[in-house]
């Protein structure tokens, strides 16, 4: 994206932004004993070339082509440069590269980092303040006694002011 002068942010856990519109969406699914990871696949899925959304969710999507004021993406072109930004990162991992690096990454581009926000628990709608990622991808909040919880996954929002 960054390639194409968009500036993307991620929506922890799993969405990816341009201008707070959802642009790309990113599934994983792990296999695993306690000792090893049998498999990791990841889905990614980019609105490339799509002209406009429905009204409902027009103020929540975006696409490339709309990010580029109209313009047709090349999506062959589009993928190469995605795969060509993932495979260091991931020839880095198989050789148990350097998480941190990954996780700077993610905290960098984080559109959650300082803000408050809102998620669902088993209690109800609950708020926090989002102040770091963790060394196992959780995100990190802060609540208003001070006190620290982690989440694994879930739906965030930011609150408004």
């Amino acid at each position: 994206m960054e390639s194409l002068g968009l500036s993307p942010q991620i929506k922890w856990p799993n969405d990816v932004l341009i201008g707070g519109k959802k642009i790309c969406g990113i599934l994983t699914e792990m296999s695993c004993e306690l000792d090893h990871i049998s498999h990791i696949v990841i889905g990614i899925g980019i609105n490339v070339n799509t002209p406009s959304f429905p009204e409902e969710i027009a103020s929540v999507a975006t696409s490339v082509r709309i990010e580029l004021g109209g313009k047709h993406c090349n999506r062959k072109e589009l993928m190469a440069a995605v795969l060509n930004a993932f495979e260091p990162l991931y020839i880095d991992f198989l050789k148990g590269g350097s998480q941190p690096e990954y996780l700077s990454i993610c905290r960098h581009l984080s559109n959650l980092m300082g803000q408050f926000i809102t998620y669902e628990t088993s209690q109800g709608i609950r708020s926090a303040q989002a102040v770091d990622i963790d060394n196992m991808g959780r995100l990190i909040i802060r609540h208003e006694d001070e006190t620290t919880e982690a989440l694994l996954s879930g739906e965030v929002h930011i609150l408004r002011s």
